[in-house]
């Protein structure tokens, strides 16, 4: 089995020394370490070129984001791609909790070279602008307070404060909470077309199971169903979102009169104002979007108790 590692440079130093370590060991490994997207687009598109088994990203939701983007891309040509392993390093690492991927990196690393491969279902988001690339999404796609977090995160929080900085991100946008004239249209159970439409506060279209670095705001969702879990939030006073955010925290997200949820294929979201949405955490458009589940689409290596498979 051959395999090529990509660590996120901005990675803390004993885990580079750790994922370094590792790969000495293993002959038939190679690592490299990108900092610019382009530079690890390049090096999974190498990987493939030269039939490499496991492409594994080392890193947060942002590196497992891009280098299954590649895959997925190189797989819509019709070439035949590696299985994607993961080493979660970063700060949210929402979708490795979904497939049960180990905390310790030479666990992680362990699972990712020699683990089964599982096809799961991911995103394809997309809008109506031509100039706006269209994306695919291993975990979700969240617009509204969702993206104004993204938006006044900075590093240094990540690094200093974990997944809790998303909660403090929240907590401060809680001061001005937006507001967005919105209609869904989605795929119902039986094949016609519904349409929610309300003022809601954030969208999410959930693929994994949690956002955030561990918010639980689709706990019973599948990773091979062919759906994802659509959660939205309405807009309402404040001691009833705050309310909701409670039960956010304690994983019960989808118990709340303000909050509605619905399992579907694909949706068609529109707001005003626009919507600012993330794919995968990494922030992408404010425009009205359309999000489908491709079923089976992606080789990933999951853990033996993957909660989402």
């Amino acid at each position: 089995m051959n395999a090529q590692v990509i660590l996120n440079t901005q990675t803390a130093k004993e885990a580079k020394e750790t994922v370094s370590a590792w790969v000495d060991r293993h002959e038939n490994v190679r690592l490299s370490i990108t900092g610019r997207a382009d530079d690890a687009r390049a090096v999974v598109r190498d990987a493939i070129d030269n039939g490499m088994d496991r492409v594994i990203a080392a890193g947060g939701d942002g590196t497992l984001h891009l280098v299954a983007s590649e895959v997925l891309n190189s797989a819509a040509d019709n070439t035949d791609t590696p299985a994607v392993g993961l080493c979660p390093l970063g700060t949210g690492n929402d979708y490795a909790r979904s497939i049960g991927c180990p905390d310790q990196p030479h666990d992680a690393l362990d699972l990712a070279l020699t683990g089964r491969v599982a096809r799961v279902d991911v995103l394809r988001a997309e809008t109506e602008d031509p100039d706006i690339s269209p994306q695919w999404g291993v975990n979700a796609a969240a617009g509204g307070l969702s993206g104004k977090v993204d938006e006044v995160i900075t590093r240094e929080q990540k690094d200093r404060w974990g997944p809790l900085a998303f909660v403090l991100g929240a907590a401060e946008m809680m001061t001005d909470v937006p507001r967005y004239e919105t209609v869904i249209r989605y795929s119902a159970e039986d094949g016609s077309e519904q349409e929610w439409h309300g003022t809601a506060v954030n969208v999410i279209c959930a693929n994994g199971r949690t956002v955030g670095g561990g918010m639980s705001v689709a706990p019973e969702a599948c990773l091979t169903d062919g759906k994802m879990d659509l959660v939205v939030l309405r807009h309402g006073p404040m001691r009833k979102l705050a309310g909701a955010g409670t039960r956010l925290l304690a994983g019960r997200w989808d118990e709340h009169e303000l909050i509605d949820t619905i399992r579907t294929s694909s949706v068609k979201i529109r707001s005003s104002p626009g919507l600012k949405f993330n794919v995968d955490g990494e922030l992408w458009t404010d425009k009205a979007i359309t999000v489908r589940v491709l079923s089976n689409a992606l080789p990933i290596v999951p853990g033996a108790d993957a909660p989402a498979l």
